[in-house]
């Protein structure tokens, strides 16, 4: 399979929680891969966005809430290959432990203030 023959795709959602939810917002980074000898593979990644003047403890505690509400579950796909039978399509749940780093930058960094 050559490099050139994947077409792929990004794609950002946000979604703002900052009216009564943990994190603040939530961005979605959706990543689809398409070659015409393979099914439609994409990995969507929520990228949880907090203000937190407290500063990174109070930040890891709605990084926790963010966990176990589990309303954005990180979606990756599976490719099994197989013998000569016909193609089927399944999907599974399984847990995945992640790592997640926390990076805090000034408001201002961003604002320009």
């Amino acid at each position: 399979m050559a490099e050139q023959a994947y077409e792929v795709d990004l794609k950002i959602e946000v979604h703002d929680n900052h009216r009564g939810d943990s994190p603040d917002a939530v961005l979605v980074l959706t990543v689809a891969l398409r070659h015409p000898r393979l099914p439609a593979l994409a990995v969507r990644v929520p990228i949880p966005v907090e203000g937190e003047m407290a500063g990174i403890s109070a930040a890891r505690e709605d990084l926790r809430k963010f966990a176990d509400r589990e309303r954005f579950p990180i979606q990756l796909p599976m490719l099994v290959l197989g013998g000569s039978g016909s193609a089927s399509h399944a999907s599974a749940e399984v847990r995945l432990k992640t790592m997640v780093s926390i990076d805090m930058i000034p408001y201002r960094q961003i604002t320009g203030a």
